[in-house]
């Protein structure tokens, strides 16, 4: 049931390479042992008003957040925070121009599960 959200200010790169990323990142969270892929959703976000620090027009981000249900251990979310962080930055040096700083977060949440309601996952094959 994971959620993945990935916000990007729109100076950052082209859509196409965002949603590429957004792909990868999918993937990698879904190769995981602990996630089932079906439940898996990911999205996209482009921010067009935002400000970041006293000039942002030399300035630029790629956030991410990954939901998750409890139960995964503190050594699961970092070592997942890790790689899909690694992965963000990886892009951001070869997208970012040399004059603009981009900010690059990844944040992992664990959710309430008493107050998440949802449909039953698919059946699985």
């Amino acid at each position: 049931m994971p959620h993945l959200t990935l916000e990007y200010s729109d100076r950052l790169a082209p859509r196409s390479e965002l949603i590429t990323l957004l792909k990868e990142l999918h993937e990698t969270i879904g190769n995981d042992e602990l996630v089932n892929i079906e439940t898996l959703k990911s999205r996209l976000v482009e921010r067009d008003t935002y400000l970041i620090g006293a000039d942002t027009s030399r300035r630029a981000f790629l956030f991410a957040r990954l939901e998750v249900l409890p139960g995964r251990s503190a050594q699961w979310k970092k070592q997942m925070g890790q790689k899909l962080h690694s992965l963000m930055l990886e892009k951001v040096k070869v997208w970012t121009p040399a004059d603009i700083n981009c900010s690059t977060n990844m944040e992992i949440c664990e959710l309430n599960d008493e107050f998440y309601l949802r449909t039953p996952p698919p059946p699985t094959k």
